[in-house]
């Protein structure tokens, strides 16, 4: 069995011929519409640091230009590996030698899911309940029609445990709720994962959808892929 347990991680993409002559372009048309003129330009041309605060000033803009992107929009939070068990005995072992914990809710659902039979790689996008336009919260149907009106789509059933698995880093107190589709309790609730750090514990989690409103909701999911004519 393959039992993989890498961290989720944003691609990080090499940069064209193409794009780095066009960012170069833009840098001396800049530079020749510079106010401060030749002296001081001069004078950034021999400072120490202009890689370096040059590359900080991307990394501002690029912050920038993304949240003014819609939710959809925006490059995927992390990447996640599915279809790397044969069985759920097995993901639930990876999980447990992973040094992470397992609610009861949870064990319940992973003693009901199915996996994927082939390895993919699916991208995860994240919003607040206020980033979907519930910023009083909503029931988890309310969420999820949010997410699809933004062109969201619910994960796999297995996304949630392989989120658990290969994401340590998640901040202290933080829960996510992962939008997949739906596995059933023993008493006939609909339910999903979730996942946590409660101080140095890092836990998978059952949600059950009773109905009730999430006041404040992090809210993980997939992209709708796009309609191919044939």
């Amino acid at each position: 069995m393959n039992q993989m347990n890498q961290r989720t991680s944003k691609e990080v993409k090499p940069i064209s011929e193409g794009l780095a002559r066009h960012m170069g372009r833009m840098v001396e048309d800049a530079s020749r519409k510079y106010h401060g003129g030749a002296q001081k330009l001069e004078l950034v041309k021999g400072h120490p640091e202009f890689q370096k605060r040059l590359f900080g000033l991307f990394d501002e803009l690029a912050a920038e230009r993304e949240a003014m992107l819609s939710l959809i929009g925006r490059s995927p939070f992390a990447k996640i590996q599915i279809g790397t068990f044969g069985n759920a005995q097995d993901l639930r072992r990876a999980l447990i030698d992973g040094n992470n914990r397992i609610e009861r809710g949870a064990d319940d659902l992973l003693g009901r899911i199915t996996l994927v039979s082939e390895p993919a790689t699916l991208d995860l996008y994240r919003a607040t309940n206020a980033e979907l336009g519930l910023s009083r919260g909503g029931t988890a149907a309310q969420l999820f029609d949010a997410i699809e009106k933004i062109g969201g789509e619910k994960l796999p059933a297995e996304a949630g445990p392989q989120y658990r698995l290969q994401n340590p880093d998640q901040p202290v107190g933080g829960w996510e709720l992962v939008f997949s589709d739906p596995l059933t309790y023993c008493d006939g609730f609909h339910g999903m994962f979730s996942v946590r750090l409660d101080g140095g514990d890092r836990w998978l989690q059952g949600f059950r959808d009773n109905g009730a409103t999430l006041l404040v909701c992090v809210c993980v999911f997939g992209r709708k892929r796009p309609s191919v004519c044939t």
